[in-house]
């Protein structure tokens, strides 16, 4: 964040006070704020630049390109797909910070634990996320603990990020939910 506006991020802890720098969506406005700005961004890449098969997802931007399609983009001194190279392009423009590791492209697209394959039109779940949700399950049932509510409804929400890859399973969702809500 601007030093001028971390003056209004002071968050106070046991007493102490901290100087929010990070802007992690940590109050109500700054998501929106994002999503503002990030629109706007999103608005010129399609309208102004003629990017037809743009997607975004909170802070990732990906595109799609056919085989051979691509550009060198000089920053990084690699190939990559030329909608991806025009986005960055514009993000050098603005001043929009970026870096290499996030500059995924391939026949497999990882996103959000997802592997997006859209030559196939697939998404599977990622090997180590599912071993993940297995293993949370697992911990979750283990005879002989109880568990409070919270950790049901930290266990509901990452089975529901995993039936986003499996859609018809969803409606096994409502009586998680009915159990995982508290009753005034």
């Amino acid at each position: 964040m601007h030093p001028l506006y971390q003056i209004m991020m002071i968050i106070t802890v046991n007493n102490e006070h901290h100087v929010d720098r990070c802007n992690n969506f940590g109050n109500r406005a700054s998501q929106k704020i994002w999503q503002s700005f990030i629109s706007l961004v999103m608005w010129i890449l399609v309208f102004k630049c003629g990017l037809k098969r743009l997607k975004c997802y909170v802070d990732d931007k990906f595109s799609f390109s056919r085989v051979g399609d691509v550009a060198f983009y000089e920053p990084y001194n690699w190939n990559m797909p030329r909608e991806q190279v025009e986005i960055l392009h514009l993000w050098d423009e603005i001043g929009l910070p970026h870096n290499d590791l996030k500059q995924i492209s391939g026949p497999v697209i990882p996103c959000i634990g997802f592997n997006v394959d859209p030559n196939l039109m697939t998404v599977t779940i990622n090997p180590e996320k599912c071993a993940s949700l297995i293993e949370a399950c697992d911990v979750f049932l283990t005879s002989g603990k109880r568990r409070s509510l919270w950790d049901f409804q930290c266990l509901c929400g990452h089975i529901n990020w995993a039936l986003n890859v499996y859609p018809h399973m969803r409606p096994v969702l409502s009586t998680l939910y009915d159990y995982g809500t508290p009753q005034l």
